[in-house]
């Protein structure tokens, strides 16, 4: 029992840092963007793709396309994409750090 709770505490702080750590949006390179890009090509029906500055439809062709789907699926709430990732990103976090614990 009080090792479940000391998971459980372990996993609150890393959402916690994972909530501070992400409140300017997603950053790194230029996979969050093309994940959010993907998933915003689905919402309108435009397929797994996004279009780059030359106005060039990309299929994404080297990342997986689960992550994309699942955006887009959240997005069929009329949530904001941005902040549908951040969240889900902060939830999956929390799951990993329970699961693993």
């Amino acid at each position: 029992m009080l090792s479940a709770a000391v998971i459980v505490l372990i996993s609150i702080i890393g959402g916690v840092i994972a909530i501070y750590s992400t409140a300017n949006g997603p950053w790194g390179y230029t996979d969050p963007v093309e994940y959010i890009a993907t998933a915003r090509s689905l919402l309108r029906g435009g397929g797994l793709g996004y279009y780059e500055a030359d106005a060039e439809f990309t299929p994404i062709t080297i990342h997986p396309p689960f992550y994309p789907i699942v955006l887009g699926a959240i997005g069929l709430l009329s949530v904001d994409l941005v902040v549908a990732a951040r969240w889900l990103n902060i939830l999956s976090f929390v799951a990993s750090i329970f699961i693993a614990g």
